[in-house]
Formats: C-alpha cells, structure tokens, sequence
C-alpha cells in the first residue's frame, strides 16, 4: 500500500500503474519524507491535508454552530483564522499557527425558495445530493470525489465532471 502523498510524488518521481484493483509505485530515488510530530513543542495537534504535503499546528480549533459563534470566533482567536473542510486541496490555503476553523456544525440545507435550496458552508457534497432528491431536485454536475464541503468547493473552486457544465 501507498500513502497519497507517496502517489502524488509519483507523477514527477516514477510511474503509477493501476491495475486488478491495486495500485503500484515505481519510483526514483525520491523516498517520502517522515510525517511530521502529531503535536508540537506547545502540545498543538498536528492538521493535515489529505495528501499530507499540507500541515500546522494551529493554536486553537473552533467548530462553530450558529453564526453569532463564526463572529465571536473571528474576534477573540488568534489570527490567522483558517477554514477548513475536508483539507482535500492541495494547496497552503488552511495551514495556521493561529485558529483553525471547522464549518462541519453548519451543514445542511438552510431553508428552500421555491425550486432552489439555501444550503449552509459546511455541508458535503455527499450529504447534500440525498437532501436535494428529497425535493426531487440535483445537482447539474459535480466534482470526482463527494469529500468536500460546499464552502471549500466555492473557496478552492473545485470543478465538476461534466463536458457541458
């Protein structure tokens, strides 16, 4: 078995082969670096992405409920404040050493107006295809992997599979 980050490597350090239901690495002189300390020396929790070339030790974690708690977070934390969903880019956009934000308590479809949905930062995608066919409604086109919370597909402009959308 490989790690993600190992796979993603893979594209500039060897070959990635998939076959039989497997995946196989070959790869050149490019071992994968040791995964960082689980907490540092201020006993913070390490975060990571999910391919792991993304990680911090942010001094405080928030998971938010209501609104009025999203205010109150961004006035009294330690800055930066980062927002995270799945931490599924590739990208440095959620890394702190300040607060580190989850939206996972503010998911959901808000309220409908007519046909369409108002639907709460973070909700994943996977939960919101099941509250739309309650409505007999769906999404015109979504990306490959149903992980992602509706915010960080809007932050991180994740796109979709469709040839026409």
């Amino acid at each position: 078995m490989i790690s993600r980050r190992t796979a993603l490597v893979a594209g500039t350090a060897g070959v990635v082969a998939v076959a039989g239901g497997g995946v196989y690495l070959a790869a050149r002189d490019k071992p994968e670096p040791p995964a960082p300390p689980s907490m540092d020396a201020d006993k913070h929790l390490l975060w990571r992405n999910w391919s792991g070339i993304e990680h911090a030790y942010p001094a405080v974690r928030s998971a938010p409920k209501t609104e009025a708690e999203v205010a109150q977070i961004l006035q009294a934390s330690p800055a930066p404040v980062r927002v995270v969903g799945a931490g599924h880019s590739f990208t440095g956009l959620v890394p702190t050493s300040g607060t580190l934000m989850t939206l996972d308590g503010l998911a959901g479809v808000e309220r409908w107006e007519g046909d369409e949905a108002v639907v709460r930062a973070g909700t994943r995608l996977g939960a919101l295809g099941p509250a739309l066919a309650e409505r007999g409604r769906a999404m015109a086109n979504l990306p490959d992997i149903n992980k992602q919370s509706l915010g960080g597909c809007l932050g991180t402009a994740t796109h979709g599979t469709g040839a026409a959308i």
